[in-house]
């Protein structure tokens, strides 16, 4: 049980510095290869091609390294939240109800989806800064929690059907497959976090939410620093996707604590 989480560290590190690559690769062929006016990439472009396949490759190594280590995994169980996760919890939570609360005075007229994505703003809004409140029952928890994933799921609708910008839009393309594993992450969350059930599950949308939120977040923020507008999305909707990276990140940081617990509880039975 001892080699787990060596093995967790070393694929951690993969993971980060699988997005960073894939950050570079995707901010270097948007500057060098992407025609604005088209909104897609040259015909000739090399790089779109090769962090494609690089991403495809790097999800499959953290598919393999859940596989295997399934087994190890199931005995690990969550542990409380520290204070750096509540915080960074409690700053998406706001953005959020601060999304909300713009959006229902100032939004004029919205569409279906936009509407249901308002619905859904504020209860994942209080997903954020409640889930880990011990107060509160599992079945609000659980409640709260499909309010979430069912927030990304309309989000998807709401890129999917953005007027002005192609279905087949490269910078869409990325976009819409990071909010598909968030909203995968999430789920798993509920289920790891709450009822305590598929530990796997819950890392494998992890890593992979931060290699394909590093191929996508990092390097629409980096543009947006340099003054260049990425073309697939809002910037509220930018700053709450790129924070959401960096929650995962933390949590599969954080994970190893639980590592250590179930090692330490593991070592406890041995003994006894």
């Amino acid at each position: 049980m001892k080699k787990i989480k060596s093995i967790y560290i070393v694929v951690l590190i993969f993971s980060i510095l699988a997005s960073t690559i894939l950050a570079l690769l995707r901010d270097i062929a948007l500057v060098n290869e992407f025609d604005t006016e088209l909104r897609f990439y040259e015909s000739d472009s090399f790089l779109p091609k090769a962090f494609g396949i690089l991403t495809v490759w790097f999800i499959a190594a953290i598919l393999i390294f859940c596989i295997l280590e399934k087994k190890s995994m199931s005995i690990v169980r969550p542990s409380n939240e520290p204070a750096a996760s509540l915080f960074l919890s409690s700053l998406i939570s706001f953005i959020l109800a601060a999304f909300f609360g713009f959006n229902l005075f100032y939004g004029g007229d919205m569409g279906v989806i936009d509407t249901a994505l308002l619905i859904f703003t504020l209860p994942a809004a209080c997903y954020m800064i409640f889930k880990s409140f011990g107060a509160l029952s599992e079945n609000i928890k659980s409640l709260l929690g499909i309010a979430m994933v069912l927030w990304f799921f309309c989000l998807v609708l709401s890129v999917y059907f953005e007027s002005g910008i192609a279905i087949n839009n490269p910078n869409r393309k990325v976009e819409l497959t990071y909010i598909c594993f968030l909203m995968m992450y999430f789920v798993n969350e509920c289920k790891y976090k709450i009822k305590n059930q598929n530990p796997e599950r819950y890392i494998f949308f992890g890593f992979s939410s931060v290699i394909i939120g590093g191929l996508y977040s990092l390097p629409n923020v980096i543009l947006l620093l340099f003054g260049r507008y990425p073309d697939s999305a809002s910037i509220p909707t930018e700053i709450i996707l790129f924070l959401l990276w960096i929650y995962v990140i933390l949590h599969m940081c954080l994970f190893m604590r639980d590592i250590d617990e179930a090692v330490t509880e593991d070592e406890a039975e041995s003994d006894f």
